[in-house]
């Protein structure tokens, strides 16, 4: 049976607790700041002069304030259980959360001018706010290091690397029971550990084994205590193990591009990067796809009156059609038909290598100012109108490279390409091709509405101003 603590039980709880206490911390700023107001009986000054508004306006406003609030709670993870944050990381999300909830507050007060909403009460419900949320979570970490103390909701959990970082790793989780992790075992490659206990903890396997461990024991957590190991085999376990939504942490400096953009943090006192399980929720798909519409036809048709002009160049110029076609892979694999300006000779190769240098001698005269402002791309919006690209994504690659992928690379199949992306807006087509790939799985593992809508206001002068495009 799943722990309490574990459950999405434990967050309706928690929505419903907030949401009374908030609204119950409200009225009461009003009712304090109502106490300050009145007149002294020996006919001194009050210590506020300024008329108090009337409590009905606070009243209406809840509805609104409530749902903002809640929502600056969920967006600073109030609402997730999975994670076991260090002490210092929660009080900086409470912070955080405290923070956005004033401003949002003071925000609302001053556009919402019907409600009459008093700055010394928003005030006032700012610090109370905090109060609360640092006093409710703080209780509730306690209930849960009590919980994890005696077994309940612990997460099973594997070590990668039976060496001195793993040893360390397992120490520290076993000196701090209250962040619930059971380590169930090591994997290792040393033939000599194999059969070995280390510290009553059993190694079950080497490193090519992982997903078959993972599915066994139904390990949750994964740390990856390896600093020596390649980052591409590290990267080959973590997407060989992300179907069953296993939450990876490692405890190295040496995962470069990724890590650098992670989260770290302090996990019974072992500072590691975490990688959460990629995936953008069925909310945020829903309103990614909307966006998509919203913008790509418009900006088609937009475009017809540059286009027609520029097709009937092309084919003037050279010889062949203004579109090329070509298969590309796309999400999950599937195949589909491209499309792109001509720019390049016809008796190019259609499937070869994208040319590296603006001075290819494949590359037409006017493909040359088509590709360096990126203009050759805008046909790939009919491609985003019918659903087989997104307007932000991995690039979409040819068969023959796609069949040359090591399986971490693959994972780039598992969202719908894009017309623009991370590469794209950071270096280009003068950024290695490895490179390319690790912004990508960035992309996956941390793509959000707000991310797409950066990138696609980012593409913009890179476009404008051809940086890296040939």
């Amino acid at each position: 049976m799943k722990s309490f603590f574990r459950s999405p039980r434990l967050t309706l709880v928690l929505v419903i607790l907030d949401a009374v206490s908030l609204t119950a911390l409200w009225m009461l700023s009003w009712w304090i700041r109502y106490l300050l107001n009145p007149a002294p009986d020996d006919g001194s000054l009050p210590i506020i002069t300024q008329h108090i508004n009337l409590l009905a306006s606070y009243i209406r406003s809840m509805p609104v304030l409530l749902i903002c609030w809640l929502a600056i709670y969920a967006y600073y993870g109030h609402y997730a259980h999975r994670e076991r944050l260090s002490g210092l990381n929660e009080l900086t999300r409470v912070f955080k959360a405290s923070f956005n909830v004033a401003v949002c507050t003071f925000a609302l007060a001053f556009l919402l001018k019907e409600y009459d909403l008093g700055r010394s009460i928003v005030l006032i419900y700012a610090v109370m706010n905090f109060i609360y949320l640092y006093s409710s979570r703080s209780i509730l970490r306690w209930r849960k290091a009590v919980a994890f103390q005696h077994g309940e909701g612990m997460l099973k959990t594997l070590v990668v690397g039976a060496g001195q970082t793993g040893r360390d790793v397992l120490n520290r989780i076993r000196q701090h029971s209250e962040v619930g992790y059971r380590i169930i075992g090591f994997v290792d490659d040393d033939p000599g550990l194999q059969t070995e206990r280390i510290n009553d903890v059993p190694v079950l396997g080497a490193t090519q084994e992982l997903r078959r461990l993972v599915e066994a024991h139904g390990i949750e957590v994964v740390f990856i205590a390896i600093p020596s190991m390649p980052q591409s085999r590290m990267l080959n376990l973590i997407v060989e193990c992300d179907q069953q939504q296993v939450h990876f942490y490692v405890v190295s400096h040496a995962f470069e591009v990724i890590t650098n953009q992670s989260r770290l943090d302090v996990m019974a006192e072992v500072p590691v990067h975490s990688l959460p399980a990629g995936g953008m929720p069925g909310s945020q798909a829903f309103i990614k796809r909307a966006m998509d519409l919203a913008i790509s036809i418009p900006l088609l048709l937009a475009s017809l009156l540059w286009m027609i002009p520029v097709a009937l160049l092309i084919k003037w110029t050279s010889k062949g059609p203004a579109i090329f076609k070509q298969e590309r892979v796309g999400h999950r694999g599937r195949r589909f038909t491209m499309y792109k300006f001509r720019t390049m000779h016809l008796h190019a190769p259609q499937y070869e290598e994208a040319p590296t240098n603006p001075e290819d001698a494949r590359i037409t005269k006017i493909g040359r100012f088509l590709r360096k402002y990126s203009l050759d791309e805008f046909p790939q919006l009919w491609n985003v109108v019918r659903g087989e690209m997104s307007l932000v994504g991995p690039r979409p690659e040819m068969p023959f490279i796609v069949e040359k992928y090591d399986q971490w690379q693959r994972y780039r199949l598992s969202v719908k390409p894009g017309v623009t992306g991370l590469w794209q807006i950071i270096g280009r087509k003068n950024l290695p091709l490895e490179l390319n790939m690790e912004y990508d799985l960035y992309y996956i593992k941390n793509h959000s509405i707000l991310l797409d809508i950066m990138i696609i206001l980012r593409t913009v002068p890179a476009v404008l101003f051809g940086h890296g495009a040939f």
